[in-house]
């Protein structure tokens, strides 16, 4: 049986602190895609300026 708990939402929504409690609560590590995603982000091209103009021109 798996132990994996994903939690999904929008920003601002507390999803990282309910993580880290969850995680001290059930004993289980606790991996934010924070952390992993700008090493994910390079593997596929990911262009940060591009990003941040859409970012400004069109908002999140």
């Amino acid at each position: 049986m798996s132990s994996d708990i994903v939690l999904i939402g929008p920003i601002g929504a507390g999803k990282s602190t309910v993580a880290e409690l969850l995680a001290d609560r059930v004993g289980l590590p606790q991996w934010s895609m924070d952390e992993l995603r700008w090493d994910y982000y390079q593997e596929i091209g990911y262009d940060e300026e591009l990003a941040k103009q859409k970012r400004e021109s069109e908002g999140l």
